[in-house]
């Protein structure tokens, strides 16, 4: 075999071993053929074919679930009962991959399969039974008399069904007929009695007239046999696991389309199973490999990384979920802060993205020596309940140890609460530091910024974020308020918590002249002397957008000549509403990416954020730094960005239950202020702009949060990993 074909089948198993990693606890079937069992037996051989624990330890986790979801009414059927369970637990134990005593364990499956026989065994139970029957005979025995006196009564009942199977029937007539996978069993069953020297007149009897079975079931089956190469080799697999004498070799010629099979993106959704499953193939393929390759070539690739990496440097994984805040301040943050790292600093990067949506495998992209995208996509079976979150967050941090080692030093960077699953599991296997960075108060999000009843409002998703902190190294805040909020409401020591704003590449924005501006305007649909306002964010009642509306249209009332853009997702069907007589002077773009938003930012005359609740939004900062000229909310965090020098401010009007409003009028005056007087405009703009390009720059963000990721690490004494084990992905 080439070296290219071993590579290609190593990147194939890779690509399987990530598959199965992702979905197999979610497979609700438990059996050998087509469930968790021949999943786990799949990773116990991978495990030690790559020399890496991590595919070890899952496979015995699948074991557990195993046992766990077993119950009473479980079939004995060998493909997804127990007789295929059992027969993978012997296999295992014998094959040195499992210590157990399989008397001891499979003491319940023995008695479910005797009492089975002794009752009504049909014809589609025999094949799982017989199959299971070898193995407990080739077990070691523990001298336990009484249980080798069962296991060789149960032989004898098994071999008295097959004798009825096959001799005192007519065959010819028997609707139910044996199979062609039920007459290899009996055919292997009988063989290995056969050798052991086991009821040796009987056993010969019955083997003598099995030719005439096969004969007669290769001329009148109706069995659909097909006879593609996929279909071949795949069940060579489990012909070779379940009768070792079975095909010595294979063809490699029909490798070529086995890969081209793999690299069919629908072909990922088929099942998860041993027969002709991703199982089969990569069974098959390791089965291949082995007998020249021992383990992946995983250490040169090891060593690409660490030579470039830097003595003493860190390697941060920042956690990315396919949550709403996502496509706002939290996925800006996310943008802001990995590209300034990646240019401005020695951090190697791992940028986690779990529940991902953009992909159906889990990959690798390697963007640079020191920055990684992981996508860690949600599994076939996306049901979101706290149960299976607690297995996909077991699944992440699987994945992330089979490609973390132990030589540099690491942090984890977690960004929103959706991530407590996966922070506990980090806990649980790691002493390297967390740090949560706080991007949004779950108690102002859920009460519109009534943060005076709180506690009566929703406790879990408060105690969740109470145990983030208290999990976490060290939190990072983006204001002095939520700092002081956390100290007082939170008992959290003033120690543990950084406060480090956001920041932004303000060298990334340009400003457009006038004429520029009008041609622009008008290729977007608006006319050159229209009034541009525009609004960013989320579209809900927390953003204060529904009084936006509610006062543009109040200012239309004086100026006929104004235009609202309003930029985001949300409820848009109930601004729709407020706004149906004005509808034609309202443009709702819905979420759009970053340089069409660009476009909007470079034609707006005026900005407005009257959010009733917010820390550090970029939008503000993104606003800022197009020099558009602002109207704030005065509100806890905002208040601590910009000053009366630097935009408009409207009050909030906060009434006797805590709930806060606008006076509409008031924020209509302001928009029509602001519009018409456009030295103020221009001032507050420009100063804004001198003030924010110094305090909330990128480079700031980075050299604080460098400070806490260093302090953070420094704390522990315990050194960390960073540097991949399994980047044959990559390759």
């Amino acid at each position: 075999m080439t070296s290219e074909m071993h590579q290609k089948i190593n990147y194939s198993l890779q690509r399987i071993a990530n598959m199965l990693l992702l979905n197999a606890s979610f497979i609700t079937n438990l059996g050998l053929i087509n469930g968790k069992m021949g999943i786990a037996i799949f990773f116990y051989h991978y495990a030690k074919y790559t020399n890496n624990e991590v595919y070890e330890n899952y496979a015995g986790e699948l074991i557990d679930e195993i046992y766990e979801e077993i119950k009473n009414r479980t079939s004995i059927d060998f493909d997804n009962g127990l007789t295929g369970i059992g027969w993978g637990i012997e296999y295992l134990v014998q094959n040195g991959f499992l210590e157990a005593d399989t008397d001891e364990v499979l003491d319940d499956v023995d008695e479910t399969v005797y009492q089975k026989i002794l009752l009504q065994l049909s014809y589609n139970d025999i094949e799982g039974c017989l199959l299971y029957q070898i193995a407990r005979l080739k077990s070691k025995t523990n001298g336990n008399i009484q249980k080798e006196l069962l296991k060789k009564h149960t032989l004898l009942c098994l071999l008295d069904e097959c004798e009825k199977f096959l001799l005192y029937r007519n065959f010819k007539d028997n609707i139910a007929f044996p199979n062609r996978n039920t007459l290899s069993a009996i055919q292997f069953f009988l063989a290995e009695i056969d050798e052991k020297g086991l009821f040796p007149q009987k056993t010969k009897k019955i083997l003598g007239c099995l030719p005439a079975y096969f004969e007669f079931i290769a001329l009148n089956s109706s069995e659909k046999i097909d006879d593609t190469i996929i279909s071949r080799v795949t069940s060579l697999a489990w012909q070779k696991l379940v009768y070792p004498s079975a095909m010595n070799h294979t063809d490699t010629s029909s490798f070529q389309e086995v890969f081209e099979f793999i690299d069919k993106e629908e072909n990922w959704n088929r099942q998860f199973e041993l027969n002709n499953g991703l199982v089969s193939l990569g069974l098959v393929l390791l089965q291949m490999n082995t007998s020249s390759i021992s383990k992946l070539n995983v250490p040169d690739i090891q060593a690409s990384i660490q030579s470039v990496q830097p003595e003493g440097g860190l390697s941060v994984f920042i956690f990315k979920s396919n949550s709403i805040g996502m496509q706002y301040g939290t996925g800006s943050y996310i943008k802001e802060l990995t590209e300034s790292m990646y240019i401005d600093s020695d951090i190697t990067i791992f940028l986690t993205n779990f529940y991902n949506s953009d992909c159906k495998e889990i990959s690798i992209e390697r963007v640079s020596p020191k920055f990684y995208k992981l996508r860690i996509p949600a599994p076939f079976r996306n049901i979101r309940n706290d149960k299976l979150d607690k297995k996909y967050a077991n699944i992440v941090v699987h994945f992330l140890s089979s490609i973390i080692s132990e030589k540099e030093r690491v942090v984890f960077q977690i960004n929103n609460l959706d991530t407590i699953h996966v922070l506990r599991k980090l806990k649980e296997k790691y002493t390297y530091p967390i740090i949560s960075v706080v991007h949004i108060a779950i108690w102002q999000q859920l009460l519109n910024a009534n943060t005076d009843s709180a506690l009566n409002q929703t406790e879990r998703l408060l105690d969740i974020e109470r145990e983030t902190y208290k999990l976490s190294d060290k939190i990072v805040v983006l204001t002095a308020y939520m700092k002081n909020y956390l100290i007082k409401e939170y008992d959290i020591s003033p120690e543990k918590i950084d406060l480090i704003p956001n920041g932004i590449n303000y060298e990334r924005y340009k400003t457009i002249s006038l004429k520029e501006k009008n041609k622009l305007k008008k290729s977007l649909g608006f006319r050159a002397d229209e009034k541009i306002i525009l609004f960013t964010g989320r579209v809900d009642q927390a953003k204060g957008v529904f009084f936006l509306i509610d006062a543009f249209i109040d200012a239309c009332n004086e100026d006929d000549n104004l235009r609202l853009i309003i930029i985001g997702n949300g409820n848009v069907e109930q601004c729709m509403k407020r706004c149906y007589s004005f509808s034609g002077k309202i443009t709702f773009t819905g979420f759009i990416e970053t340089e069409q938003i660009n476009k909007f930012y470079q034609i707006a005359d005026i900005g407005v954020s009257p959010s009733l609740q917010d820390q550090c939004p970029y939008t503000v900062l993104e606003m800022i730094a197009n020099k558009i000229p602002l109207i704030i909310s005065k509100i806890e965090g905002l208040d601590e960005m910009l000053s009366d020098e630097e935009c408009v401010f409207i009050n909030p009007i906060i009434d006797n239950d805590g709930n806060r409003s606008f006076n509409i009028t008031e924020l209509s005056q302001a928009i029509l202020y602001l519009l018409n007087d456009s030295e103020t405009a221009t001032r507050i703009s420009e100063t804004a702009y001198l003030k924010l390009s110094t305090k909330h720059n990128a480079k700031c963000m980075l050299d604080n949060i460098q400070r806490t990721y260093i302090k953070a690490y420094s704390d522990k004494s315990k050194q960390a990993p960073t540097l991949f084990n399994n980047l044959a992905i990559l390759q």
